[in-house]
């Protein structure tokens, strides 16, 4: 009857041996998924406070460029402006230019048409500023 009783027990310590290497591969197994989720969580929370560096450079880069554009925008205005005033200036000379001219033209008609004889009896003083007066115009 011991002879019997020796492969039942021979089983169960072999059932033992390898309910054990089980469970020591499980203990394993649980250490490394432990390992790796700890590793993977400080990833993740690294990752994280990298991106909230990485957003508030963002905006601090978004910030100065909006400072920029507002700075680049109220130089471009006022070269505009001045730009402008001196448009507007150079358009006065050359009306105030093209009048002279006119009436540069209008006093040499007059002129031509009255006649010097005609001229000279009712605006003899005149002559003389007529001969004067083309060259002031120039």
């Amino acid at each position: 009857m011991l002879i019997s009783l020796f492969p039942l027990v021979s089983l169960l310590v072999k059932c033992f041996l390898m309910i054990n290497c089980y469970r020591q591969g499980h203990l394993r197994t649980v250490e490394a998924t432990r390992s790796i989720s700890k590793i993977t969580s400080t990833f993740l929370c690294n990752l994280d406070v990298q991106a909230a560096k990485i957003s508030k450079i963002v905006d601090e880069s978004e910030t100065i460029r909006n400072k920029q554009l507002s700075e680049l925008e109220k130089k471009f205005e006022e070269c505009a402006a001045k730009e402008e005033e001196q448009f507007l200036k150079k358009v006065k000379e050359m009306l105030a230019n093209s009048n002279a001219r006119k009436k540069k033209l209008v006093w040499l008609l007059l002129f031509t048409l009255v006649g010097d004889f005609t001229f000279q009896t009712f605006y003899p003083c005149a002559v003389d500023k007529l001969v004067i007066a083309p060259y002031m115009f120039g």
